[in-house]
């Protein structure tokens, strides 16, 4: 897939697709790139998530676990104020 470096959901995009193709390093590469661009969308973050927990289980990654964990505390930390909703694109 090619990408507008610069176009968030265009990144978003091409991570999910990665992600949902099993390539997970490719997926966690652009994510991590989207929660760059727009630090307060949570949607790269979830999607970042879940390749951290599904490469972990493909590969028994124990670091791909504890990133996944480290990145579930800072999204319950981040967006869980009970004022804020998730608004989807």
């Amino acid at each position: 897939l090619k990408t507008d470096e610069s176009y968030f959901p265009a990144i978003v995009n091409s991570g999910f697709a990665h992600l949902a193709t099993e390539q997970y390093a490719d997926a966690a590469r652009l994510l991590s790139q989207a929660t760059q661009l727009q630090q307060n969308n949570v949607i790269p973050y979830l999607y970042l998530l879940e390749t951290y927990i599904f490469q972990g289980m493909k590969t028994k990654s124990k670091a791909s676990f504890e990133s996944a964990f480290t990145l579930a505390g800072q999204l319950a930390n981040r967006y869980h104020d009970g004022k804020q909703e998730i608004l989807f694109m």
